[in-house]
């Protein structure tokens, strides 16, 4: 690696970067780009990797990937500034900080040689309709009424595993204590998903 420049990725629990595409999910979840449905990997907790000993002063930041967020919203959030002197440290607050804001699925920071600091960011998606599948002792409305996500909200991938939890919970507490929620997304353009539960509920 260049000494003179250095970047910060979020890492899988493998140790390989990974470029989340919207959609992208936890265990239970999977995407569907075509007819067919594929598993999405886990979701990990987001780690830095950056060059040992690195620091650099920042001249100025330029962000990319960004379609629906302005370019002022990211900086609003990131704690890093022109005249900055950034090392690993800085690089690692400030990639947690912007991935807490559920703004983003992946999020990468490099200092060039010219003391650019470029943010690449990729966006979650927004969600387009979230629909229930093989519901019949509990109603769709009782259903919406429990989980937290809605059509035009941001997808996060914890958002819906929560929210799946809440699914299974409100069918043991009606008596189907082996009930299963699936949680399936299929891409849209403009990076819009729809989110289906898919709900098989046991005897």
């Amino acid at each position: 690696m260049n000494r003179n420049s250095f970047r910060a990725r979020i890492l899988g629990p493998s140790g390989i970067a990974l470029v989340l595409a919207a959609g992208l999910a936890t265990p239970a979840l999977s995407q569907e780009a075509a007819p067919a449905a594929v598993a999405a990997p886990a979701e990990a907790t987001p780690q830095v990797v950056v060059a040992d000993e690195e620091r650099g002063q920042v001249n100025r930041i330029i962000v990319r990937g960004n379609q629906r967020i302005d370019h002022t919203t990211v900086l609003s959030y990131l704690p890093i500034q022109p005249g900055d002197i950034v090392d690993p440290v800085t690089f690692d607050v400030a990639v947690r900080t912007l991935y807490r804001t559920n703004l983003f699925a992946n999020v990468q920071l490099g200092l060039q040689p010219n003391g650019d600091l470029v943010i690449e960011v990729v966006e979650n998606p927004i969600i387009n309709q979230v629909t229930f599948e093989g519901n019949k002792a509990l109603t769709e409305k009782k259903l919406r009424d429990e989980v937290t996500i809605s059509p035009r909200g941001i997808y996060t991938r914890a958002r819906v595993q929560e929210d799946v939890g809440k699914i299974v919970e409100l069918y043991r507490m009606s008596g189907r204590i082996s009930a299963t929620v699936t949680p399936r997304l299929v891409q849209l353009e403009q990076n819009r998903v729809d989110v289906v539960f898919e709900i098989d509920e046991g005897p």
